[in-house]
């Protein structure tokens, strides 16, 4: 009944506030197939630091204290939690999430449908791939394939991951 509520409370566009990677993405192509025109919005606490020439995407929420660095890429439908911090030239891939208190170097990029968890640190220049979670607490000091879950402090357990499979209990 989404067209029928759209119409009642004259909604012109929206955010989907889902935590789970696979989930958000689910419900949006959900909404697309009903309402092919739906606009969707970011969501930007006013405490966001958000440096120059940043290509900023649709479906973006980002909590207070994040900060993103000039020549920054983020894809559409991204989450970012409480202060994490998104260097210079970095790529957040579509419906990746960085939880609180994580931090990447410059030149960082995060695969789609990828999940960094709490306080993780990555160095610079490194690549965590597709549908991959980086577990809380880690130390990236080298790029991670695709559908894999690695944690460690430095990272050196990797567990193989399904497409679609969800990272938040």
């Amino acid at each position: 009944n989404l067209i029928d509520i759209v119409d009642q409370y004259k909604i012109d566009a929206g955010i989907i506030t889902i935590g789970d990677n696979w989930s958000r993405f689910k419900v949006y192509s959900s909404i697309i197939e009903q309402m092919p025109s739906f606009e969707f919005v970011n969501a930007i606490h006013p405490s966001v630091v958000i440096g120059k020439n940043v290509d900023l995407g649709f479906g973006v929420v980002m909590m207070a204290g994040v900060i993103v660095n000039p020549l920054a890429k983020i894809g559409n439908f991204t989450f970012f939690a409480t202060g994490c911090q998104i260097e210079h030239d970095c790529i957040i891939e579509d419906y990746a999430s960085v939880s609180a208190g994580s931090v990447m170097g410059g030149y960082v990029k995060i695969g789609k449908f990828s999940a960094i968890t709490l306080g993780v640190v990555i160095l610079d220049r490194l690549t965590i791939g597709e549908n991959s979670v980086i577990g809380s607490g880690s130390l990236v000091l080298k790029d991670i394939p695709n559908n894999v879950l690695a944690h460690g402090n430095p990272i050196n357990r990797l567990k193989a991951r399904q497409i679609g499979e969800k990272f938040l209990k």
